[in-house]
């Protein structure tokens, strides 16, 4: 009777030392390291010179700009056809600050 159960408790043991085996494996390889956030701004404005006569009568003011959704966000957005209307961010580069405060400058 104890031939017949131990080719059973051989494969038992073997299937629990390649779950063992298989497990130290796994523990071993952990996840990949995050990548680093990047940070862009947008270069210092030029100096430009005055038009004569002014293009405009009174001086330009504007109000704070607001930006619906994901334009008001910091991840930079890109498209991968020009045609196309969706849009998708960039995970780790952001802008410094929000697209209407950079508007602002």
């Amino acid at each position: 009777m104890t031939d017949r159960l131990r080719p059973a408790s051989r494969s038992a043991h073997r299937l629990l030392f390649l779950a063992v085996v298989s497990l130290l494996l796994v523990a071993c390889s952990g996840p990949a390291p995050l990548p680093d956030f990047r940070y862009y701004r947008l270069a210092p404005p030029t100096r430009v010179e005055a038009l004569d006569p002014p293009a405009l009568d009174a001086p330009l003011v504007l109000n704070a700009v607001q930006a619906d959704g994901v334009h008001g966000e910091r991840p930079i957005l890109y498209a991968t056809d020009p045609d196309s209307l969706r849009i998708a961010q960039y995970h780790y580069q952001l802008w410094n600050d929000p697209p209407p405060a950079l508007v602002l400058r």
